[in-house]
């Protein structure tokens, strides 16, 4: 099973999430975004246990995760990946 989290939850991560769900052997555990509205509705879309972090950098030191996929907007892509490719994550990034 590959658990994944999700940086960015606008709009782009609904669509994806929704393909996560329908992809056998992964799961959506986790969901990172500074925005509660955007949290509540990727949080209705998984529609399961799913955990909420304040921060890429948390998220990659919570061993939660075995894959991120970034959907925040371009330019946080730089802050964003660099916790996520120290801690040697595997990455999509949209």
């Amino acid at each position: 099973m590959i658990r994944w989290g999700i940086v960015g939850t606008g709009m782009m991560a609904i669509e994806h999430i929704a393909n996560l769900m329908l992809t056998p052997g992964s799961v959506v555990t986790a969901l990172v975004d500074p925005e509660p509205a955007s949290i509540a509705r990727a949080r209705a879309a998984v529609g399961g246990d799913v955990r909420v972090f304040e921060s890429p950098a948390a998220l990659a030191a919570s061993g939660t995760v075995d894959a991120v996929l970034v959907a925040s907007p371009n330019f946080t892509h730089h802050d964003v990946l660099q916790p996520l490719l120290d801690a040697r994550l595997n990455i999509l990034c949209e």
